[in-house]
């Protein structure tokens, strides 16, 4: 999706793991980010005093999103500053299937929506590919989602690649488990509003 210039909006590319009936999703650059952490990591655990993070992207993603496609649980992994913390989502319920079709990437797909996270969203799923799963919280369709987005287009997600003989192995994920702390959904969200605008007010000062 191509984003227009002077806008709020930005464009990232994400990964869907699935393995078996989990899957992980997250920001690629969120992995980079993570990956070098861990590595910052093992050198100061090994004694080293110079501690760099060259390279690593900047995203406004930092969520790992964990789904289980026979009880439909999320569990989201992020953090705050150093800080890990999980929370799970309510499974999503309530999609209304339409009657419309498209082809996307070669798969036929058909439409579906649903009212979640104070929004409308548009779901294209493909019932050849017969995994229940798709980009970001959502999955409970009869068929991988290819495409997603809201009524006002705010968010939108499109399948570039879908490789499913390929093997992939998140490492920083483990990375994130240490240490982690448990929490609400409404809890979490309210301490990294605060945490931004605490950084916000130093950088102003």
């Amino acid at each position: 999706k191509t984003v227009p210039e002077n806008s709020d909006l930005s464009e990232e590319y994400f990964l869907l793991n699935i393995k078996g009936n989990q899957s992980t999703f997250c920001s690629t650059k969120q992995l980079i980010r993570d990956s070098i952490s861990l590595e910052a990591l093992k050198r100061f655990n090994k004694g080293s005093r110079v501690i760099s993070f060259e390279g690593s992207p900047r995203t406004r993603f930092t969520s790992y999103i964990y789904k289980d496609h026979k009880t439909q649980n999320i569990e989201v992994i992020d953090n705050i500053s150093k800080d890990n913390f999980r929370y799970s989502e309510a499974k999503l319920e309530n999609w209304k299937v339409g009657n419309t079709t498209k082809v996307i990437e070669g798969y036929k797909c058909q439409n579906a929506e649903i009212k979640a996270f104070g929004r409308t969203f548009i779901a294209w799923f493909s019932t050849e590919i017969p995994i229940s799963d798709g980009p970001y919280k959502f999955l409970g369709l009869p068929g991988l989602i290819l495409e997603l987005y809201d009524v006002e287009d705010k968010f939108h997600f499109t399948l570039v690649k879908y490789t499913p003989k390929e093997k992939v192995k998140i490492n920083p994920e483990f990375y994130k488990f240490q240490k982690v702390k448990t929490t609400d959904k409404e809890k979490f969200y309210l301490a990294k509003k605060s945490y931004q605008e605490t950084v916000v007010e130093r950088a102003r000062a």
